[in-house]
């Protein structure tokens, strides 16, 4: 598999969020809104900070650690497949933090919950962007047929 096809679904993922930016103006208001329930936004904020944390850890266990190693080999078809698989999976757990800021905006349709819901998932998104060199290993590096840059 190529690169590009991983960007090409990490963009569009990316791009995903900023459609449920645009919701608030795109949408009318609603006519009386429930004021934000404290217990509903807290479960959400921290299934979020749950969700991104297991991300990360899922990221350096599942790809980062086994490339360095070298049981991971992205320049294989069965790596790349794995990488593409396990990187769905984390920009997916990246779109769920964005989807409870979008279930909190339908809820209370306050643009202020939704939005920094929002900002950390395109940061999760950032961090789980499909770049290779955290997993190259170093004899990786050493071939001649791997470019650097």
């Amino acid at each position: 598999m190529k690169q590009p096809i991983l960007w090409v679904i990490w963009g569009s993922m990316l791009a995903s969020l900023a459609v449920y930016a645009a919701l608030p103006s795109l949408l009318p208001p609603a006519e009386a809104p429930p004021a934000p329930s404290i217990p509903l936004v807290g479960a959400l904020l921290g299934f979020s900070f749950a969700v991104g944390a297991a991300s990360v850890v899922l990221r350096h266990v599942l790809l980062v650690r086994p490339a360095r190693s070298g049981k991971l080999d992205i320049t294989r078809p069965e790596g790349s497949a794995r990488w593409l698989q396990i990187s769905v999976l984390l920009w997916a757990l990246a779109e769920s933090v964005g989807i409870a800021g979008l279930a909190l905006w339908f809820v209370h349709r306050d643009p202020g919950l939704l939005y920094p819901f929002l900002a950390g998932a395109a940061l999760l998104m950032v961090v789980h962007a499909p770049r290779t060199a955290s997993l190259l290993s170093v004899r990786d590096l050493a071939r001649p047929s791997v470019k650097i840059g």
